[in-house]
């Protein structure tokens, strides 16, 4: 039957069944706008198009107003429509109309669409779909497990006892005011009902029963006032109702169990009962309450209060100004990190009543901060408050401590309290700050992390390191390692403070100046000095007390950037630099002393005692004093002096300038042109094997040529000068010969018999020079010659052998010149004997003279 478009008021148009069809025979049913009715037993049927054009049939475009049958029967519209949507045993797809439709799903799983209109539908059993559509529509799921969708419109959910789970689904509302509810069935009392949320949905369980009803998006952004979410109020059939606000406390009350509370954008009160809880604030300024065991509170956004109760929980309040509430028999609670970028942010870690501040001892574990509770185990730990050694940093959760008493700490009192040290051992660190930390008794490790912090350690064995900064670091009594850090740092040291160690920290900043600071009452001619290995040890007279510098002379140089000392200072002003400390370090003393110089130009000086000296590199100068000393430079050019005892003086590849003094000394040079200087009266000295280099033999003192005699013993060629003194040179004959002496050199002006300018070529200049070789090679003949001959005068051939004579210039310079002039440098400035060492000429060609007036400068003179 197709459609005729008619607006004719009060027009009827009539389907009428023949003779034959009974109306228990006709079916209908419904497919997209048209009314479908089927003879039962047969295949006729008839389609009436646009019946529900618009799920209107009284519009206009429906050609059909009445049925009738032969019988008498008739079915107006409103008659059609309650056949049609009265559902069967089938799965039924029944669609309402503009009015208020009441639909029947029956048995099956149906599908129903109250349209327009205040609709009522019943889905009867079976898993069906219901859809209010607009108006104010009532769903009743019925038996099985139902989707139901009011649409728009104030509409009612109706939900019982063996109604199965059943779904209220989303469904975008904007309307002001708007009421939608879930409503208990007769039999479901309220105490029966338990709600949980679920993600974004509310889920509403009966009691002894499998029976739930889930509201989705009931929780949509944590708002339930959202537009999204579908349901506004709970009612029961004993007249109880509960709004949103009813609803939220009843969830956030907690069970017995383990409950998984989710908060709303608004101000939350949540408890969780017993059980091991996970509560969360979301947005709002909430209030977490973990109770018994072990919880998990997360407050989200907000400022919001959060107390773990019983049981060890974890806290953590989010974003905004959080409170942190803790008490006696709170277990052991950890806040934890929120990253907070918020400029004056403060949450506080509020003490219940029954914890007084005394009774709080701090502590800090890596980045953490754990706050314990005397007399029992409970403890609360602020994660990562020291975090990158700044508790201002954004991951630090709490600003402050209160107590009930109104005591309040803020972060310098925390780190004051902290840092005040205990009797026992502690550890404390310090933060990016300025800190003042006390270790206390016990044996404490300290460090100060970055800032310009001071230390001290207290009595006990301690460990200071200053971390980055200008620290002052002070062990106090006992034996304490130091170890400033970066920066330029000072050590306090003074009587009864034990035996200290300053350690090595790598740091080549240049400029640096790190700084032993003796206390008062420490005087510096208190203060003694030795080198043991590449470290610097400095004794207090009088007392076992010491501190040792470690690495002070690191690859003998106390400028390296691994010593971590540059100066010492004294209560009384005085102050040594690294000149000043080797300069007393390297004057040795009465006792048996080993010093070892540095890279630079060192001065070293033995004084008594049978001492042990070695230059090291660089161009030094070792006096051994009284005793019987070793003298030895390895690198660089030297002047060894080993002055009056049996000394041992042994050069390195350069040329250096060898005085043995008196007494019985060994000599041995190496491969430079080395000046080997001998005085009459010096004893009987032996010159080693070895040497590589033309040696130059200069002799002085008041001897005449006359004294000069060559004799060979052995495989020895020895050299008299008078009846007492003489010189071997070791192994002159052997098969593998030594002979590094090649030019002998005679201070003159020592002689009695010297007269500047005279007649006689051996005695008319300051200096005289002769072809040693050549004297030797001459006594060589006469001995071949004369086999019994066992002594040879010098004199008889040392005409023929002269070199050269000078009154401005020697081989060795004024060191060689003043030393067989006058037998001693003594007084002689360091700086005039460091240019002759440094001078390329040393060894190989004469070199200038000075007066000696013009050579005793300097506050640094040889002995």
């Amino acid at each position: 039957m197709e459609l005729y478009y008619n607006t004719t008021a009060g027009r009827l148009n009539v389907l009428q069944f023949k003779a034959g069809v009974l109306p228990d025979e006709v079916t209908m049913a419904r497919s997209d706008a048209d009314l479908i009715l089927r003879v039962a037993g047969t295949t006729d049927r008839i389609t009436v198009r646009y019946f529900f054009s618009g799920d209107n049939p009284a519009g206009a475009y429906n050609p059909v107003q009445q049925v009738r049958f032969d019988d008498g029967t008739s079915w107006d519209i409103e008659a059609i429509k309650a056949r049609l949507f009265a559902g069967t045993d089938g799965h039924d797809t029944l669609r309402g109309t503009v009015g208020n439709d009441l639909i029947y799903g029956g048995l099956g799983n149906d599908t129903l669409n109250g349209a327009a209109g205040n609709d009522q539908l019943f889905g009867g059993e079976g898993a069906d779909t219901l859809d209010g559509g607009d108006g104010n529509d009532i769903l009743d799921g019925g038996a099985g497990n139902d989707s139901l969708n009011g649409g728009s419109g104030n509409n009612t959910y109706l939900f019982g006892k063996g109604d199965g789970q059943d779904t209220v689904e989303l469904y975008y509302n904007t309307t002001a005011g708007r009421l939608n509810v879930l409503q208990f069935k007769a039999g479901v009392l309220p105490d029966e009902v338990t709600m949980a949320r679920s993600d974004a949905d509310l889920i509403l369980r009966v009691a002894g029963t499998t029976d739930r009803i889930t509201v989705r998006y009931f929780f949509s952004s944590d708002n339930p006032a959202s537009a999204y979410n579908p349901v506004q109020q709970v009612r029961f059939d004993d007249g109880t109702s509960w709004d949103i606000d009813a609803i939220k406390a009843r969830l956030f009350a907690g069970t017995d169990g383990h409950d998984t509370l989710r908060g709303t954008v608004g101000n939350d009160l949540i408890y969780g009962g017993l059980g091991n809880d996970t509560l969360n604030g979301a947005a709002g300024n909430d209030q977490l309450f973990g109770g018994e065991g072990a919880d998990t509170l997360d407050g989200g956004d907000g400022n919001d209060i959060l107390d773990g109760g019983a049981g060890n929980d974890s806290l953590n309040g989010g974003s905004g100004n959080n409170t942190y509430l803790f008490g006696k028999g709170d277990g052991q609670d950890t806040v934890e990190l929120y990253y907070n970028t918020t400029a004056g942010r403060l949450n506080v870690l509020q003490f219940k009543a029954g914890v007084l501040p005394d009774e709080v001892t701090m502590a800090r574990s890596d980045a953490d901060l754990i706050l314990r509770v005397a007399g029992t185990t409970d403890r609360i730990t602020v994660r990562y408050f020291f975090s990158s050694d700044n508790p201002a940093s954004a991951y630090n959760p709490v600003q402050q401590v209160r107590f009930d008493d109104g005591t309040s700490w803020d972060i310098e009192a925390i780190k004051a309290r902290l840092f005040a040290g205990t009797d026992g051992h502690d550890t404390l660190r310090g933060t990016v700050g300025n800190d003042l930390i006390y270790g206390g008794l016990g044996n404490d490790t300290l460090n100060g992390a970055a800032g310009n912090d001071q230390l001290f350690g207290g009595e006990g064995a301690d460990t200071l390191d200053g971390g980055d900064g200008n620290d002052i670091l002070d062990g106090g009594a006992g034996n304490d390692s130091l170890n400033g850090g970066s920066g330029n740092n000072t050590y306090l040291f003074g009587k009864g403070d034990g035996q200290d160690t300053v350690e090595l920290y790598y740091n080549t900043t240049a400029g640096r100046l790190n700084v032993l600071q003796f206390k008062a009452g420490v005087l510096p001619d208190e203060v003694t000095m030795a080198r043991s290995d590449a470290d610097l040890i400095l004794r207090v007279a009088g007392t076992t007390d010491r501190i040792t510098v470690r690495y002070f002379f690191s690859s003998d140089n106390p400028a390296s950037a691994y010593n971590p000392v540059q100066q010492v200072r004294f209560d009384d002003g005085t102050s040594w630099d690294i000149d000043a400390i080797k300069a007393r370090l390297f004057a040795g003393t009465d006792g048996h002393d080993t010093l070892r110089g540095t890279v630079g130009n060192d001065l070293i000086y033995g004084g008594l005692g049978n001492d042990t000296l070695d230059g090291a590199a660089g161009n030094d100068i070792l006096q051994g004093g009284l005793g019987n000393d070793t003298l030895s430079d390895s690198s660089g050019t030297a002047l060894f002096d080993g002055g009056a005892g049996n000394d041992t003086l042994t050069g390195g590849a350069a040329a250096e300038v060898f005085i043995g003094g008196a007494g019985n000394d060994t000599l041995t040079t190496g491969a430079g042109n080395d000046v080997i200087c001998f005085n009459k009266g010096d004893g009987q000295d032996v010159f080693a094997a070895g040497g590589t280099g033309a040696d130059t033999l200069s002799l002085g003192g008041n001897f005449a040529y006359g004294d000069l005699a060559f004799s060979k013993s052995a495989n020895d060629l020895v050299l008299k000068v008078g009846a007492d003194d003489q010189i071997t040179f070791k192994n002159w004959y052997a098969t593998s010969p030594s002979k590094p002496v090649t030019r002998l050199q005679v201070i003159a002006e020592a002689m009695d018999a010297f007269a500047a300018g005279g007649s006689d070529p051996l005695l008319d200049q300051k200096v005289e020079s002769f072809n040693f070789a050549g004297l030797v090679g001459a006594f060589d003949a006469a001995r071949a010659a004369n086999s019994g001959l066992t002594s040879w005068a010098l004199t008889d051939a040392l005409t023929s052998f002269q070199l050269a004579g000078s009154d401005t210039a020697a081989l060795g310079g004024d060191l060689a010149y003043q030393y067989g002039k006058n037998g001693t440098l003594a007084g002689i400035g360091v700086t005039p004997v460091l240019g002759t060492l440094s001078d390329a000429n040393l060894g190989t060609n004469p070199q200038a003279l000075n007066s000696l007036a013009s050579l005793q400068t300097g506050t640094l003179r040889l002995s």
